[in-house]
């Protein structure tokens, strides 16, 4: 619970500066956002384990060079992701530091995006009697911003490697997320 707190804390220290960096030149933004994990899956060498439904919380900032191309930095975490109907009491969390690009089409009241984003996921397992390394995080997906508010759907994916013992396992989180937050323009 301890590095759970911890990693949301870093994620709003990481990303406070930019937040009093940045002026209000219409080539700036950042949002935070919160959302829902859907059909969550584990993939293991022995298999794909279906997990419970979990939330998540994280921030993105960008930069726009060009006023319809969004380039920038993010971070997420992912609470208790849990084994569905199991046995087993491993709990899972993910926090993900990432670069992320942003092609948007604004229209009057609202824009249409997409986002792509990728980086490195940490992984953190508790009840769990083994070792867990870190990997590789992406993520894509699309969203619509309305005035300030951002509703979003994001298909991602941690990788890592478990170990128990003398057995290693290569392991793929992914899930379908249903995000929304608050957009704030600079």
């Amino acid at each position: 619970m301890k590095k759970s707190i911890f990693a949301v804390i870093m994620i709003f220290v990481l990303t406070a500066p930019s937040f009093a960096l940045s002026k209000y030149d219409g080539k700036t933004e950042a949002d935070i956002k919160a959302g829902f994990m859907i059909n969550p899956s584990l993939k293991t060498d022995a298999g794909t384990t279906d997990m419970n439904m979990t939330f998540s919380i994280g921030t993105d900032f960008y930069y726009y060079a060009v006023p319809s191309i969004g380039i920038g930095l993010g971070a997420n975490n992912i609470f208790g992701a849990k084994v569905k109907d199991g046995g087993d009491n491993a709990k899972y969390e993910f926090s993900n530091l990432y670069f992320a690009l942003k092609p948007k089409i604004s229209f009057d009241d609202y824009s249409i995006y997409y986002i792509g984003q990728i980086g490195y996921g940490l992984i953190r397992a508790m009840d769990f009697a083994g070792s867990v390394d870190n990997g590789l995080y992406f993520g894509i997906g699309v969203g619509v911003e309305y005035e300030s508010f951002i509703f979003e759907i994001l298909y991602s994916a941690n990788n890592g490697k478990l170990t128990a013992g003398s057995d290693s396992s290569d392991i793929t989180y992914s899930t379908l997320a249903l995000n929304i937050g608050y957009r704030f323009h600079y």
